[in-house]
């Protein structure tokens, strides 16, 4: 769910910051525990509202990798509000992170509500729209037999979810499904055995 260029900012321009940059460099080999620690130091920094906005988007990711849905929720909507920015008019890619860190979190319908979104502003293209479509395939695979058929009830409206619901629902009928074992949703993102 990295959704954009190492080094760079959200628009595309070069990030300076060192900290960022060398967080930037350890997430590249997954190494999310020390790209945080280099995060966190540039956050303690002086940061241009570009480099801010990219900084907030890196923390929350490795604090997804590292297993702690919650305060990467948490911390995302500090950013938001902080930025004076209505969490509802985020752009597509903390829309893509909002997705994931609710699905962490076990929040399904907010979860989905989240990758909706993101379909919607990217009209069906680009990264952050492939990250979207994983994310909905991916916690929908993983969902109980109950809670997969609370979520057909609820989301048999949204075009984008009904079609991911659609698709599972032929895995779950295919011979030789095992139904899904999770005892946390915490990484529903990681690939499926």
């Amino acid at each position: 769910f990295e959704v954009w260029q190492y080094h760079e900012d959200l628009k595309g321009n070069s990030i300076i910051n060192g900290p960022i940059q060398r967080g930037d460099d350890y997430l590249k080999t997954l190494r999310y525990d020390r790209a945080l620690e280099h995060y966190l130091e540039a956050q303690k920094g002086q940061l241009t509202v570009e480099e801010r906005e990219a900084n907030e988007l890196r923390i929350a990711i490795c604090r997804l990798a590292l297993g702690d849905g919650k305060a990467a929720l948490l911390g995302i909507t500090a950013h938001s509000k902080a930025s004076q920015i209505p969490v509802t008019d985020v752009g597509p890619e903390f829309s893509v992170i909002f997705g994931y860190a609710y699905g962490a979190t076990g929040s399904v319908d907010q979860s989905l509500a989240w990758f909706s979104r993101v379909n919607r502003l990217t009209d069906g293209k680009g990264s952050n729209f492939k990250a979207a479509k994983i994310g909905t395939k991916r916690l929908l695979a993983i969902l109980s037999e109950t809670d997969f058929n609370l979520a057909r009830s609820e989301w048999s409206s949204d075009p984008f979810i009904e079609r991911h619901i659609e698709l599972e629902m032929k895995r779950r009928l295919a011979p030789g499904f095992s139904p899904p074992n999770f005892s946390t949703f915490a990484a529903f993102w990681q690939d499926l055995k």
